[in-house]
C-alpha cells in the first residue's frame, strides 16, 4: 500500500500555478526535481560553493533582483 501526504502548502491548495513558485536550494537534485515537477529555481550559494545551476543567489536581495530571473519580480 502506497500513501500519498500532500502538504497544506500544496499550489491547489493555495489556488496558485506550480510555475509561479520559486524554489530556493542549494542542492542541485533538489533544484532539478522541483523544476521537473513545474517550479521556478534557483540555486543559493555560499562563499567556496560552484555555481551550477542557471540562476543563483548569495543574498536576500539577489533573489529579488528583477534581472535574476525572467518571472522573478520584487
Amino acid at each position: 500500500t502506497v500513501i500519498q501526504l500532500k502538504p497544506a502548502w500544496a499550489p491547489q491548495e493555495l489556488k496558485i500555478q506550480t510555475s509561479d513558485i520559486l524554489f530556493l536550494s542549494d542542492i542541485v537534485e533538489e533544484l532539478e526535481a522541483a523544476q521537473k515537477a513545474g517550479l521556478q529555481t534557483m540555486q543559493l550559494t555560499r562563499p567556496g560553493t560552484k555555481e551550477n545551476w542557471p540562476y543563483t543567489a548569495s543574498s536576500f536581495s539577489d533573489i529579488l533582483r528583477t534581472d535574476a530571473m525572467p518571472r522573478v519580480s520584487p
